[in-house]
């Protein structure tokens, strides 16, 4: 069977087509692991003695939620409990509020030392951790609370608040 010129054009035409296609495959694909790659899932921590509250984000809304607030005795109780959230809400990335002091920001109070040791009891899950400043985080938990009329603690408010603050910062 012979082929005629036509058809060779039209052969010639449709492997071009498809090896154009593929190439905007390829770079399709490209855009949308870049764009995808940067999205990732964030739980802000608001550590206390007795009360965790907490706060999920992630990186493309910029937008920060009050989610739990979690109580414990033991502070492996509280690590198992998150791992499972982590797990559950396929978290990336951990940003815990930080209780600077307003004089002397760098230096280590009791409470910074207390976080810090929560810090390293969540190394454990192997996620990527960032410390933020929470001062008037709680201030502004309770005057939202005050706004919606709401009495009581909400860690989790607080825990939203900064987590909001540093995806503000941060993205």
């Amino acid at each position: 069977m012979a082929i005629s010129s036509n058809d060779e054009f039209r052969m010639s035409n449709i492997e071009y087509y498809e090896q154009f296609s593929f190439k905007q495959l390829q770079v399709r694909n490209s855009i949308f692991e870049i764009r995808y790659s940067k999205y990732m899932r964030v739980l802000g921590i608001d550590f206390g003695a007795k009360r965790i509250g907490l706060a999920l984000g992630d990186t493309e809304a910029r937008l920060a939620s009050p989610w739990a607030v979690l109580r414990y005795d033991h502070r492996n109780d509280a690590v198992r409990e998150i791992k499972k959230i982590i797990e559950a809400e396929r978290i990336e990335k951990i940003v815990v509020g930080m209780p600077y002091p307003f004089v002397g920001p760098e230096r280590e109070t009791e409470q910074i030392k207390l976080v810090r040791g929560f810090m390293d009891d969540l190394r454990v899950l192997g996620l990527a951790m960032e410390e933020a400043d929470e001062r008037l985080s709680s201030q502004l938990a309770i005057r939202f609370m005050h706004e919606r009329g709401e009495k009581g603690k909400r860690d989790d408010l607080a825990a939203a608040a900064i987590l909001q603050t540093w995806l503000d910062k941060t993205v």
